[in-house]
């Protein structure tokens, strides 16, 4: 190869080999940039692992006959109380299912609703599950079929029903009758609901748990049917039932006397 030829083929290679290494740089420095932009595919789902200012929140609502409108039971209320509250509107979720109170039916839709809402975070989130009167038990039922108690960071009762109560529901008789859930609920203390409680009595033994129940409750009875000996019980006075959902005191009492803790 002549003199002039081989200079060219050289500086032609030289050039090359420098583009090839500036390609590299690019292609390590895009990577970090995705690095540094903590976004992960786990479960298939883009997520931001940044850390949250709250964890995210399954709010769960009550159950009446079945012929009760959604938009009674509705927890958007409260989820606007949070909003306000500094959470962020996307880490709130609000399942539902089918008035009536079908035992199956409603814990089952309820579970599988969580298993939904699980795979969109990354593995070891924990959830603030809070439950509005049936919604507490429903709520709790479903972790504990589903074997999710590991999920839970606390499992928030606001007028609970987790140990029952006495009280017929009038509104069975009028709106189309209910489900087996609050034939197996009564007695409070009683029966089949004692039974189901002893039964997971080492799963709830490990969870959070907080209920904030009210004298003046005018519903359940009793009244405080959603405390727990081993968890935190918040007494309100003066707040009726369906106002817990609505009520920015009850959201506030329940943020920081249920939910500050890692927070």
């Amino acid at each position: 190869m002549p003199t002039k030829d081989r200079r060219c083929f050289l500086q032609l290679a030289t050039w090359f080999v420098s583009m090839l290494a500036c390609l590299g740089a690019l292609s390590t420095s895009g990577v970090a940039a995705t690095l540094d932009g903590l976004e992960s595919t786990r479960t298939g789902v883009d997520v931001q692992m940044q850390p949250l200012p709250h964890p995210p929140v399954i709010l769960l609502h009550g159950s009446g006959p079945r012929r009760m409108p959604q938009s009674v039971v509705s927890m958007q209320p409260f989820a606007e109380l949070l909003v306000a509250r500094g959470f962020q509107r996307r880490h709130i979720h609000l399942p539902v299912y089918p008035q009536g109170g079908d035992r199956v039916q409603s814990i089952g839709a309820i579970r599988s609703a969580m298993h939904r809402i699980r795979a969109q975070y990354p593995e070891g989130t924990t959830f603030d599950i809070v439950g509005h009167s049936m919604g507490q038990f429903v709520g709790m039922m479903a972790v504990l079929e589903g074997d999710m108690v590991p999920m839970v960071r606390t499992l928030v009762g606001l007028a609970g029903v987790a140990h029952g109560q006495d009280r017929r529901n009038r509104g069975c008789l009028l709106l189309g009758g209910c489900g087996d859930l609050f034939t197996l609920l009564r007695p409070a203390h009683g029966g089949w609901i004692a039974a189901t409680l002893r039964r997971y009595a080492a799963e709830l033994g490990r969870m959070k748990k907080c209920s904030i129940f009210s004298p003046e409750d005018g519903v359940l009875d009793p009244y405080d049917s959603g405390a727990f000996a081993d968890g935190t019980n918040v007494e309100l006075r003066n707040i009726r039932h369906v106002q817990f959902i609505k009520n920015a005191y009850v959201a506030d009492q329940m943020i920081a006397r249920c939910l500050a803790d890692g927070s």
